[in-house]
Parts: C-alpha cells; structure tokens; sequence
C-alpha cells in the first residue's frame, strides 16, 4: 500500500511539472509562434546566396528592430514599408544597389494610409523613379535617409521629424524634395537638375543647411501656405531662381 501511494505520488509531481512546464512555454510562444529573441539580420541577395531574393519580402518577414541587409544587385520591384518600427535597410551602397520599380506610379514608400512607420533607417542604395515619384513618406515619425541615390522626387505628407542626409536627388520633372504638412531637417544633400528643387507647403516646419540645389529649371526653393522654412549656409546657384515665399 506504502509503495502504491508512494508510486501515486511520484506520478502526480512529474504530471505537475510537465503542465508546468507546457503552461511556460505557452506564454513563450503564444498562439504557436515562436517567440522573438531579439532583433536580427535578414539578407537579401538577388543571386539567391541570402535569406530572400525580394527586399518587400524580408521587410514583410522583418519584426521591429531588426535590419534587412540587401546585397549587390538590381531589384526590379516596388517597396513598401508600414506598420514597422525600429527597422533599418542598408544597402551594400548607392552604385551597388538599385530599386527599379515596376514602372508604377511611385517605387518606395515608408508608410500607407492609415498606416504609419516609425524610427526608420534607410542607407547604401539607389532608387529609380516611375511616373515621376521615386519615395513618398507618408504618416511616419524619426525617419532618416542617409547615403542614397535617388533619381526622382521625394514627397512627404504629415510625417514628423525626417532627416535627409548626404543624399544625391535629382532628375525629377516636377520637383527635387517636397513636404506638406510635416517636419523635416535636410542637411549636406546635393538637390540637382530638377523643375524645383525644394518645395514647402501647408503647415510643414523643415531647416535646409549646407545643402547644394543647383540647375533647377525653376526656383531652387519655394515656400508655400503657412510654411516655416530656416536656412543655414546652403549654395542655391545656377536655378532659374533663387528662394521663392508665396
């Protein structure tokens, strides 16, 4: 009787422990998927040698705070960022990495109505315009720019605290940089053989220093609405005209 009760003890415990035991890794890994364990590396190489061949695809795959590394190559896609945060995309480099669309209307987006994005970091790649608009940011927060090429326009709406740094943007047939309703600091970007160069418009904030605009076919700057537009020891030469306020 001793060893019988002795054994029903015994039993019980180790049952006690497994459900224990299943009830901790539940909360781990809830609804069956496994728990992140901490920001990681997604690769994307369009030779196959990384994790993905599609960069939207290692985004889409991405949590907040990981970084998606994209090696050498010509992507032949449109890429949307929303509804992420904390995620870097770096580009082996601007004469290394090219996005070329699918010849619609706009190639890279970093947010979508009503979707947002936020602490976005973006470097080392070039970006090739389709129906005139290479990136528009839309409904984000602390997104930065750094170290890309871009063949095209860059047009913000209501996004706050963007800085667009040491970029190359030119080639657009409406305008360089463009901002409505938004805040956002432009420093050491070369903005060149645009229509316009930078335009300002609605209630949008946005500093420019040390930036080069130059060959516009129009204005290099223009302020628009109730805009607020500060300038530090940027070069606006060779436009067909200089800072515009309307």
């Amino acid at each position: 009787m001793r060893v019988m009760m002795r054994s029903i003890l015994v039993t019980s415990l180790v049952t006690g422990a497994l459900l224990c035991l299943a009830a901790g890794i539940a909360r781990a890994i809830p609804d069956g998927k496994p728990a992140n364990t901490g920001p990681r590396t997604l690769v994307v190489a369009g030779d196959g040698s990384g994790q993905f061949t599609s960069i939207q695809d290692a985004i889409d795959e991405a949590h907040d705070g990981d970084t998606v590394q994209v090696k050498a190559g010509e992507y032949r896609e449109d890429v949307t960022i929303h509804s992420k945060e904390r995620l870097k995309l770096i580009g082996e480099g601007a004469d290394r990495v090219k996005v070329l669309g699918r010849e619609r209307v706009g190639v890279f987006h970093i947010g979508k109505w009503p979707y947002g994005a936020t602490d976005i970091d973006i470097s080392g790649l070039t970006i090739y315009e389709h129906g005139g608009h290479a990136m528009g940011i839309f409904n984000g927060r602390n997104i930065r720019l750094h170290h890309i090429r871009i063949n095209g326009m860059v047009f913000g709406q209501q996004v706050q605290d963007v800085r667009i740094e040491q970029c190359d943007i030119g080639g657009s047939e409406t305008t360089g940089v463009q901002f409505a309703d938004s805040q956002a600091t432009l420093v050491g970007n070369y903005i060149h053989d645009n229509d316009h160069g930078v335009i300002i418009a609605g209630k949008s904030d946005v500093r420019l220093e040390r930036n080069v605009i130059v060959r516009s076919l129009f204005e290099g700057v223009v302020v628009t609405d109730k805009a607020r537009l500060t300038l530090v020891s940027n070069t606006i030469v060779k436009n067909g005209g200089g800072a515009a306020f309307l």
